[in-house]
This record gives structure tokens, C-alpha cells and sequence, in this order.
């Protein structure tokens, strides 16, 4: 899994607290994925002020859309 967290997201303490966010949510969700599938993630500035419920959410969603597309090809 990667993470993409840019400047924009804010100053590097905000970056680095949205990545230990995704990292924690995402091994949450990376187990619904086949083996092998690389992952990477990219915060939006919005990410930084959004709740971890709202993250949550959205990050399931992800990751079940992923696995879905996945399963279809």
C-alpha cells in the first residue's frame, strides 16, 4: 500500500497524521482485496480537517468498489 499526501493536504505534522489515519483504516479494509493488489492511496486537502468516522466510511467504500471492480475481470 502507498500513500500520496501532499503539501496542500498542510504542514508536515497535518500530513503525517492523515497518513497514520490511512495507514490504521486502511489495514482495516485491505484484507477484502485479492492477494497480490497493490494499493495507493491520495488524501485530498480535505482529509485533514474530516472526522475518522468520515473517513471510515469513505474508506470502505473505496475498497469495496475496488473489490467489486476486481471480482467482475
Amino acid at each position: 500500500m502507498g500513500l500520496a499526501v501532499s503539501k496542500s493536504v498542510g504542514n508536515a505534522v497535518t500530513r503525517n497524521s492523515v497518513k497514520r489515519r490511512f495507514r490504521v483504516l486502511a489495514s482495516r479494509y485491505e484484507h477484502t482485496l485479492p492477494e497480490g493488489v497493490d494499493v495507493v492511496l491520495r488524501a485530498k486537502p480535505s482529509a485533514a480537517s474530516a472526522s475518522f468516522q468520515s473517513l471510515d466510511e469513505q474508506m470502505a467504500t473505496g475498497f469495496e468498489a475496488v473489490a467489486l471492480k476486481l471480482h467482475q475481470d
